[in-house]
């Protein structure tokens, strides 16, 4: 992601997160239900980046608290209430010829609206966990202060005001009939995820999650009134934090009761048929909000074009990821070499098409913004 980046309009960004959820069901061709579904999670998940390089650090601690409320079905999707936040602090200083600048900022936001989804897979019968919303934003989350020293001359400060970005929840795969949920895993980071961040700094991240259903988790993350922040990063004054604990060292995978939910397994041709609808109907989906984008780039000049083009982008591109992964899995699977070669062929046809129309979207947006 470039930094800074400005979010579009709220309504806009609610349609667009709503189409780039939907294709992430792709995987799942079709959705059996559960009483894993219908119940009621409590718990919470973190993850902790760190980053590092010549004159620079970040480190940022990004919190996401299910407190147990009524989850809202869609279909066969339940999705239960749960709010981010994100903490941290960092540093810059870097000089070029006669110039030396240093930063530094700290990071704060506090419960935003993050829904989780819990899915109960037809193709495994296993219980899916991951997020219900599109990467939040928080716009100048990130404050602080610059400092330009010219030939041993210090220049006036100038203050930091970025957005913040929220690092992806950890998706999770359990038993359908899991009670407890916990485990540890160190995804792999790239790109840039801090503020101001170097080409050459290098970022690492740990995340933890410890999840309940149908009773309150043994460690809750709580706000208290007039804190800043619900853990501790040992950044700042810990009197003024309530501190989350983390769950104890495992082997990277979670531990449940080991009971599997009864599902009646898809045949492969239904799985086919199933991946088939479920593009379609995405693509279709996708193609009604880009109409929507289309006419407000046309009609609002406050609508910032590149933001407009970016999302489109990443609607299509889900939609493409997440097609891809559904032949993929359904390639595994195919009973017969035949059915294995024509999959494949289908495969690379329907991913170029789709490219094909993710491109042509994104010219549409871009040449509506310039006739505006």
């Amino acid at each position: 992601m470039r930094w800074p980046y400005r979010c579009p309009s709220r309504p806009l960004a609610r349609r667009l997160a709503r189409a780039l959820v939907a294709t992430a069901l792709l995987a799942s061709p079709a959705v059996a239900q559960s009483p894993a579904e219908a119940t009621s999670w409590s718990g919470f998940a973190r993850c902790d980046l760190a980053v590092n390089g010549d004159g620079y650090s970040d480190r940022q601690s990004h919190l996401w608290v299910l407190a147990g409320g009524a989850p809202t079905a869609r279909g066969a999707i339940r999705v239960h209430p749960a709010s981010w936040s994100v903490a941290g602090s960092g540093s810059l200083s870097e000089s070029s010829g006669r110039q030396t600048r240093t930063a530094a900022w700290t990071t704060d936001v506090r419960g935003l609206s993050a829904p989780i989804e819990f899915t109960v897979r037809a193709s495994d019968g296993r219980l899916l966990i991951k997020p219900w919303h599109a990467q939040l934003r928080a716009r100048g989350a990130v404050s602080g202060t610059q400092r330009l020293i010219v030939d041993g001359q210090e220049q006036r400060p100038a203050p930091i005001a970025l957005e913040a970005f929220e690092w992806g929840f950890p998706s999770l795969v359990e038993s359908a009939s899991a009670t407890r949920v916990t485990g540890t895993s160190t995804p792999v980071v790239t790109g840039r995820v801090g503020p101001m961040q170097p080409a050459r700094a290098r970022a690492t991240a740990t995340c933890s999650w410890q999840l309940e259903r149908s009773a309150a988790p043994r460690e809750r993350a709580v706000v208290a009134p007039g804190t800043l922040r619900d853990v501790d990063l040992g950044l700042r004054d810990r009197n003024r934090f309530t501190v989350v604990p983390m769950p104890p060292p495992s082997d990277g995978t979670t531990r449940t009761d080991g009971e599997r939910a009864s599902v009646p397994p898809l045949t492969f041709a239904e799985q086919r048929a199933a991946l088939a609808t479920a593009i379609a109907d995405q693509l279709a989906a996708i193609a009604s909000v880009v109409a929507s984008v289309l006419k407000e780039a046309k009609s609002n000049p406050s609508i910032d074009c590149a933001i407009l083009s970016a999302d489109v982008d990443a609607a299509y591109s889900g939609l493409i990821q997440s097609a891809e992964l559904g032949f993929t899995r359904l390639i595994d699977t195919a009973p017969t070499e035949a059915e294995r070669s024509a999959l494949e062929k289908e495969r690379t046809a329907t991913l170029a098409k789709l490219r094909e129309e993710r491109d042509r979207a994104v010219a549409e947006v871009i040449k509506a913004c310039n006739q505006r």
